[in-house]
């Protein structure tokens, strides 16, 4: 994508505040435009589970969203999920199981967030705008024993 406004504290809550870019046609591949994020881990892998990427996105059209995490195993991007982005906003949660692969040696976790329309739906060849509300990492955590 191009044109990006906002900025990472964009993300940080629920408050309507957007972070925005412009996508950019790909050619064949249609219209696509996305932002690449971190998050850290404030505790040990091993100390958490039940991990839930939840954020809000929307797009001046209707389109697809995609979220991807990177493998460091496998030095790759995993797709995860998709999930309809919509005109209005509209919030997300895709559970990841296996988090091993995802978390490098100092508890970062990166994450990408896509919007995405097909070459040969109405949108696919122009740029249209793709919003980020907020984004976020949740686990929960067993606390050490007494």
């Amino acid at each position: 994508g191009t044109n990006m406004t906002g900025s990472s504290s964009d993300l940080e809550f629920a408050d309507g505040t957007f972070l925005q870019l412009i996508t950019a046609p790909q050619g064949r591949a249609g219209s696509q435009g996305g932002i690449e994020m971190t998050a850290q881990l404030d505790r040990p892998l091993n100390e958490l589970f039940d991990f839930n990427f939840k954020f809000r996105t929307k797009s001046s059209i209707a389109s697809t969203g995609m979220l991807w995490l990177w493998n460091y195993q496998f030095n790759r991007w995993d797709f995860k999920k998709s999930f309809p982005t919509r005109t209005t906003e509209g919030d997300s949660v895709v559970t990841v199981t296996n988090m091993n692969r995802y978390v490098d040696a100092n508890g970062v976790v990166s994450i990408r967030l896509r919007g995405h329309i097909p070459v040969n739906r109405p949108g696919g060849t122009s740029a249209w705008t793709y919003s980020v509300d907020f984004a976020q990492l949740e686990a929960s955590y067993e606390a050490p024993p007494p």
